[in-house]
């Protein structure tokens, strides 16, 4: 909450404000697609998709590995 009164004004909350609604409405526009896809559309998506699939996991390798360190420090000065 204190957090919260203290951003609430600022810019970059409205910015994040904005785009959590833009983000909002996209996902109900995806919602809505969805919905009106019939039985048939769903099952040759899964089809693609499940190619897909096998074609990538041919080309995985894992060989590598990558380490994320998150060093976002408002969220540190936060809790």
């Amino acid at each position: 909450k204190v957090v919260y009164e203290m951003s609430k004004d600022s810019n970059f909350f409205k910015n994040e404000q904005r785009k959590s609604s833009e983000s909002g409405k996209r996902n109900q526009a995806m919602k809505e697609k969805l919905a009106s896809l019939t039985p048939a559309e769903l099952h040759a998506a899964a089809r693609l998709a499940d190619r897909f699939l096998l074609e990538a996991e041919g080309t995985r390798t894992i060989d590598r590995t990558f380490i994320h360190i998150d060093m976002d420090m408002f969220f540190a000065a936060v809790e």
